[in-house]
């Protein structure tokens, strides 16, 4: 079987809305006052939405796509932000991402928020591991500190069991919303090292699923045979992250390499109930040139797992799961989900002509309850090739072909995988 996630459209109005754009140098002549009418009309598709972009910037409103949350679909986001309040040092922003889907996301941060997407960042409990820490540049030297409030609404999620071997014919569907409130500190020494900091409290919750396609879960699970399917707790949360950026460029890189290492610690907010849990997490990013920088050898390799002793394993709607378009991209999002697992990937980017790019690559991974059986599971191995299109400093779109135990899948969406 063949299975299509679409961002085309998406993928059609990057040109209007992406950041890449700021940096573009609208036509001279019809920044000067007494351009002629007729130099003006001579200005390109580019240059006016880079004009209407670089102007709602100025004013605090910044298009996008929103978090890139696997299953979403397409999606559209703003952010509304505010450095400065009252002539404080103090600020808020707010970002908001909708997908046709039906899925929603808003985040409130309000406190010392300059710089904060220029520095190290770990994101909010919950969040897929393959996107847990922020990879762009870290430019901000000095530190951030707010308050974040983030509600998330995700009507339909795939679940297709716990382990390794689930099969598609398991698949199942559920809802997933819930809010969480953290106290977040960001720490950037210089553009290599940074640190970030969360505590707070998390009310993530399970609901019925709106895919009319798939039976939902409640009706093939027993309501003690899944960690969490009826006891949803809230918890009080702690997590630590650090990162080391030696790449050459952020969004293109050429050669060095990346690492992010970050540690969560969660207990109920109820003493009385069981299911803490702790997780350390490890993502290493490598890159280099053969021989130049057409020939790019990218290497990524990600292992999650707990940390410490659990008496019982987490909620199965927070345990890390393998799948989607930036992991295991022959398997369809959440295919494989369990406490522990590693993944790896290694792709040959070459940069075939100045727009273009393509990508052999190869995922492999496995999934497994605890990390003492992860090493005896045996892997999964998706290959696969990638046409991108590209600018001098950033992938825009890409076109991933894989295949899998399932069959093949075809991705279109929008930045490279990592």
């Amino acid at each position: 079987m063949t299975a299509v996630r679409s961002d085309a459209a998406a993928a059609l109005v990057f040109a209007m809305l992406t950041p890449a754009l700021v940096n573009a140098q609208p036509a001279a002549p019809c920044r000067q006052p007494t351009a002629a009418p007729a130099a003006c009309e001579n200005v390109g598709f580019t240059e006016r939405w880079t004009e209407v972009y670089r102007t709602l910037h100025l004013k605090g409103l910044t298009p996008g796509f929103g978090p890139n949350v696997p299953g979403a679909g397409v999606r559209v986001g703003l952010e509304a932000r505010r450095e400065r309040l009252l002539r404080l040092p103090v600020g808020a922003a707010i970002e908001m991402m909708w997908s046709v889907r039906g899925y929603h996301e808003y985040t409130l941060r309000a406190g010392r928020i300059r710089g904060d997407h220029y520095r190290t960042a770990l994101r909010s409990l919950g969040t897929d591991v393959s996107f847990m820490f922020g990879d762009g540049p870290t430019l901000a030297r000095g530190t951030s500190a707010y308050v974040e409030v983030q509600q998330r609404i995700y009507p339909r999620m795939d679940f297709f069991g716990l382990g390794q071997d689930t099969a598609l014919s398991g698949r199942t569907d559920y809802g997933f919303r819930g809010s969480t409130v953290d106290a977040v500190m960001q720490g950037q020494y210089n553009r290599h090292l940074g640190a970030a900091v969360r505590l707070g409290i998390s009310h993530l919750r399970v609901e019925e699923g709106t895919n009319q396609d798939v039976p939902n879960l409640e009706t093939r699970y027993a309501p003690d045979a899944l960690p969490g399917l009826t006891n949803q707790p809230r918890y009080r949360a702690i997590g630590v992250g650090t990162v080391v950026d030696y790449r050459d460029h952020a969004y293109l890189p050429s050669h060095g390499s990346w690492l992010g290492v970050a540690w969560w610690k969660a207990a109920p907010r109820d003493p009385t109930v069981p299911g803490g849990f702790s997780r350390l997490l490890t993502d290493v990013r490598h890159f280099e040139s053969l021989p130049d920088g057409d020939h790019v050898l990218a290497l990524r390799a990600l292992v999650s797992m707990g940390a410490g002793d659990e008496g019982q394993p987490p909620p199965f709607y927070l345990q890390p799961a393998l799948g989607g378009s930036k992991t295991m991209r022959g398997l369809a999002s959440y295919r494989l989900r369990g406490n522990a697992l590693w993944t790896a990937t290694a792709e040959y980017r070459w940069h075939v002509q100045k727009y273009l790019e393509l990508a052999p690559f190869v995922d492999i991974g496995a999934v497994a309850p605890d990390r003492a059986t992860l090493g005896h599971t045996g892997a999964t191995v998706t290959p696969g090739i990638g046409l991108r299109m590209r600018m001098a400093d950033r992938v825009l779109a890409r076109l991933d072909c894989a295949a899998g135990r399932d069959g093949r899948r075809v991705i279109v969406t929008l930045g490279a995988p990592f």
